[in-house]
């Protein structure tokens, strides 16, 4: 049964991309047997004053909701925090050069709790023994905005720090793709006042090696910022990159989005 992880956006939850979701799921599960598997970060919103997170983004969602059966539903919780960006002065020849450096609080932690998840793999109920379980291991990831920006990084971690990365054991073994919409390359962040273009990609610099890993890349929306480190980010994953623009809308998943999704996953599938 080929598994997927999911990760939710920021200022979301499992429970409310799961609901997001809930068509395209049904669809992959009954025609192709492919099922998601809905993960909550680790970090609960805290609202302060009139501001949620780093955004102020989902002040809404951490208020408990009564949902159709009676039952409180949907806390708002994210990946990490961008802390405010810290610019340093560096003195390089003659000329004073202002870097600046963010900080991703609570990234570390998310990684441990998908780490945990990942190598206990999904669980599934037994058809023939009720209460028995069975774990299957996972094959990809499926992240949403911050959710896309953590996936984008499992290819990257190895379970020993080594000079040559094709030495060290990957820490998410039996990864075989991603799935980003949304996702920006946070290693490499810049500003918003900063205007380069594009970096350039040597082979070294492949998240996945020079073989590449299979990896969709969907870019939402026209902000010209967010699709180039997007872009970026797909250069990143090698020649199997797919990368598709999607015009931003008021949903998680449009029709359109789903679609390329879908199409996505069952190729995984099939190969």
């Amino acid at each position: 049964l080929p598994l997927s992880v999911c990760l939710h956006p920021e200022a979301s939850s499992a429970l409310q991309l799961s609901k997001d979701l809930h068509k395209l799921e049904e669809r992959l599960y009954s025609k192709h047997g492919i099922e998601l598997v809905f993960v909550d970060a680790p970090l609960l919103d805290v609202q302060l004053g009139q501001s949620v997170g780093d955004d102020g983004g989902g002040i809404n969602a951490i208020e408990p909701r009564t949902g159709d059966d009676g039952n409180e539903e949907f806390i708002s919780r994210r990946w990490y925090v961008k802390e405010d960006a810290r610019t340093t002065a560096l003195e390089e020849g003659l000329e004073t050069v202002q870097r600046t450096t963010v900080r991703w609080s609570g990234l570390d932690a998310s990684l441990l709790h998908l780490q945990q998840i990942w190598k206990r793999g999904g669980a599934n109920v037994s058809k023939n023994t009720p209460g028995d379980f069975e774990c299957f291991p996972f094959q990809g990831v499926l992240g949403f905005g911050q959710g896309a920006n953590v996936a984008a990084l499992l290819p990257l971690l190895s379970t020993t720090q080594t000079e040559d990365k094709d030495d060290a054991p990957p820490l998410f073994q039996g990864l075989q793709f991603v799935a980003l919409v949304g996702g920006a390359d946070i290693m490499d962040y810049q500003p918003a006042d900063n205007t380069r273009e594009e970096i350039r990609i040597d082979s070294e610099d492949l998240y996945v090696g020079s073989d590449g890993l299979a990896s969709l890349h969907i870019l939402l929306g026209a902000d010209r910022q967010t699709c180039r480190s997007g872009e970026n980010l797909a250069r990143k994953y090698g020649p199997k990159a797919q990368v598709h623009r999607v015009p931003q809308s008021n949903s998680t998943c449009n029709a359109t989005l789903c679609n390329i999704l879908g199409k996505f996953l069952v190729s995984r599938k099939n190969e």
